[in-house]
């Protein structure tokens, strides 16, 4: 669950629509944050974005090694 948008853009409207959607927050809830928290949160997902990609790659290498038994 990566922060950048499918276009490939990381603006802060997406940002701020991705963590209020994952947290079920509105707006001023949002902004009601300290910064040091929304930059943590951004950290922790974008960590597992990466990680949900490692896992997706490893998983295909192993089904092509599968089918190549």
């Amino acid at each position: 669950m990566g922060l950048t948008s499918e276009s490939g853009v990381r603006s802060e409207a997406y940002i701020r629509y991705r963590v209020c959607q994952e947290f079920g927050w509105t707006y001023y809830e949002y902004m009601s944050q300290p910064p040091f928290f929304i930059e943590e949160i951004l950290l922790i997902m974008n960590q597992e974005g990466q990680n949900e990609k490692r896992q997706t790659r490893e998983a295909e290498r192993k089904a092509k090694m599968a089918k190549k038994r």
